[in-house]
């Protein structure tokens, strides 16, 4: 069931509006009318009668059970608590308390569907030379190097992005890319199984009652993931599934407190203790659980994310802080809003410093570092493709090219080079080429939470969808349902523990 398209009225864009009327700029009151179970169709509905301009008696009727109705509910932003039982109808206004930010299940889905649309993009082209991928890209690595981009090639870059299939280029299984012999246009790869796996954790974690989430947790999923349904229904999965994990099982078995060096390992080895995109993987749904709450978002992530290493935990960190704040900006529609909304993000993420890694002597505060390069990137190449390459690859000091702090910089410097352009910078991520998924995740996640499920058009969405449901029986929609949920902090006071 997809619970968004259960929501008054059932209209996108009259849900979009009601969502806009009740959250005004920059204003925190919020409309959170109690969920009353016992009698959720009397001194509830009488409630609603109070807010006008919604057909409460319809979306009463019509939902089809009282979880379901709940969740449409918070999807079009009702999200708690009147201060008193006691209104006066006719002329005042009641009073409604504030209690935790806003919660748009569209931009959820966005930030979900985003994310595996750009792992979709990327994968089939991941590490491959350019010109075996020259016809499938915008090709601007052919460019001469004083070649600027113009206004329409942006336009014609937002509408280039095509899914692949992989047949051609990768049409075996790969352990950490597809699991499927000439995979359909649509696979991700393992930059969204990876995420399969936290959400597991979330939802054993909330059946189980065993909420706050803790790195035990998050290392117990990676270790049960071989033996979910998805895997074991499907023949081939193990061995593909056991080779993509074996790394993450060593630091999960000595997170779980194994000292036995045959299964386990110190977390500061894994990957070598290069700081990875691991988290950003991984982590990104953790935004959705603290939306408007940025130094939640990024504790949350710091006490999961045993997998990241060195400077990844703060990058990593503060991505979520910043996928957190995106969550809550108002959908851009012009130039001027694009570039507001990820200044506010930029932005938050600098400011968001829990542990204090700018009182750090010595040393740079990761996150501050690279954003500061990205935009430096970004003014030297003079909108120049070839100049902000290869500004990328001789200075971004990637070993390798899934270093947290490169596809960092290579997310921010090209939304800000394509003027925001969310689809054109997505085009620019990909034929830059190297690590494509991992970089076209992130920035899908990106846009995604920024714009709503609505900025992908169809011919990416519906196929990527299918893949997931086919491929791993997963429904993003039943992800956003999770997610809105464990975002009520009167039911779920606590969903990660920070210590």
């Amino acid at each position: 069931m997809n619970l968004i398209d259960n929501c008054g009225e059932g209209d996108s864009s009259s849900k979009s509006s009601l969502s806009e009327s009740y959250y005004e700029d920059n204003e925190t009151l919020q409309c959170r009318l109690a969920f009353i179970e016992s009698d959720h169709t009397g001194s509830f509905a009488k409630k609603c009668e109070l807010l006008p301009g919604i057909n409460w008696e319809r979306m009463l009727q019509s939902r089809t059970s009282r979880r379901q109705f709940m969740i449409a509910s918070m999807l079009i932003g009702i999200d708690q608590t009147w201060s008193s039982d006691k209104h006066v109808m006719g002329g005042e206004t009641p009073r409604l308390v504030s209690t935790t930010s806003r919660i748009n299940g569209d931009k959820v889905k966005g930030l979900l569907l985003g994310s595996a649309i750009g792992d979709a993009l990327g994968g089939p082209i991941e590490f491959q030379k350019s010109e075996a991928v020259a016809a499938m890209m915008p090709g601007y690595r052919s460019w001469s190097a004083d070649r600027a981009l113009s206004v329409d090639d942006l336009s014609r870059m937002s509408k280039s992005l095509q899914l692949q299939s992989y047949q051609k280029l990768r049409p075996e299984p790969e352990a950490y890319g597809q699991w499927q012999s000439s995979a359909a246009s649509g696979t991700i790869t393992d930059d969204t199984r990876q995420k399969m796996v936290l959400m597991n954790a979330l939802q054993k974690a909330m059946q189980e009652n065993r909420l706050p989430v803790a790195e035990k947790d998050l290392a117990r999923a990676y270790l049960e993931f071989i033996d979910t349904e998805a895997i074991t229904k499907r023949a081939n999965y193990r061995d593909l599934c056991e080779e993509s994990l074996r790394e993450y099982w060593k630091s999960a078995h000595w997170v779980l407190g194994s000292r036995d060096l045959r299964i386990a390992a110190p977390t500061d080895r894994i990957w070598a203790g290069i700081p990875t995109c691991c988290g950003q993987m991984t982590m990104l749904p953790v935004a959705a659980l603290y939306a408007g709450k940025p130094e939640e978002a990024y504790r949350a992530c710091y006490a999961l994310s045993f997998f990241d290493t060195g400077t990844a935990k703060d990058i990593n960190s503060a991505i979520v802080a910043g996928l957190a704040v995106a969550l809550q900006q108002n959908t851009p529609t012009d130039l001027q809003s694009r570039k507001t909304a990820w200044q506010a993000i930029t932005n938050s993420m600098k400011a968001t410093d829990p542990y204090r890694y700018i009182d750090v002597p010595y040393a740079s505060r990761p996150i501050t570092l690279w954003l500061d390069f990205s935009h430096n990137a970004f003014v030297r190449a003079k909108g120049k493709p070839n100049s902000l390459f290869e500004i990328l690859e001789n200075e971004g000091q990637a070993k390798y090219y899934w270093e947290a702090h490169f596809v960092l910089a290579l997310v921010f410097s090209a939304i800000e080079f394509c003027d925001y352009d969310p689809l054109a910078a997505m085009a620019l991520v990909l034929d830059f080429g190297h690590d494509t998924d991992s970089a076209a995740q992130l920035l899908g996640a990106f846009v995604g939470a920024l714009h709503g499920v609505q900025l992908f058009p169809n011919h990416l969405q519906q196929p990527v969808s299918k893949q997931l449901a086919e491929d791993y029986d997963v429904s993003l929609d039943d992800w956003v349902e999770l997610l809105l949920l464990l975002s009520d902090r009167e039911k779920y006071p606590q969903v990660v523990s920070f210590e």
